[in-house]
This record gives C-alpha cells, sequence and structure tokens, in this order.
C-alpha cells in the first residue's frame, strides 16, 4: 500500500517481532504491523513472519457454486 508493507496482526507475529509499529494500511483500515523498508530485503526473517502469522489466521470459507 503505497510502497509500504503491512501485515496482519496476529498473537504470533507479535512475539515474533517483539517491538513493532502499528498502523492502518489506509484510513479506515485496523492497524496492521507496519514493517520497515529495511527489512524487505531479509528474505528469510520476512517468511517467517508470514508463515507464522499466516498459520493463526482462519482458513478461507468455501465459496457457494452458483
Amino acid at each position: 500500500c503505497d510502497n509500504e508493507l503491512f501485515v496482519k496482526l496476529t498473537k504470533a507475529g507479535e512475539a515474533y517481532l517483539g517491538e513493532y509499529e502499528l498502523k492502518p494500511a489506509y484510513p479506515g483500515a485496523k492497524p496492521s504491523f507496519h514493517i520497515s523498508g529495511d527489512k524487505w530485503d531479509d528474505a528469510e526473517w520476512l517468511t517467517q513472519l508470514i508463515t507464522i502469522s499466516s498459520a493463526e489466521l482462519p482458513k478461507p470459507k468455501p465459496k457457494k457454486k452458483r
């Protein structure tokens, strides 16, 4: 979003990050983890954050057939 990276807030992500900044991705949005640009090139760190955060999120509901 506007050349910034936001990750959904999760307890696992919070524990992994330790210190973090919460910021909405756009006006009216819920706060998310704001990932600073200096972390974007650390593929291993970023992959771990996404992996542990996504494991905590609910599975998408199946789409209804028309």
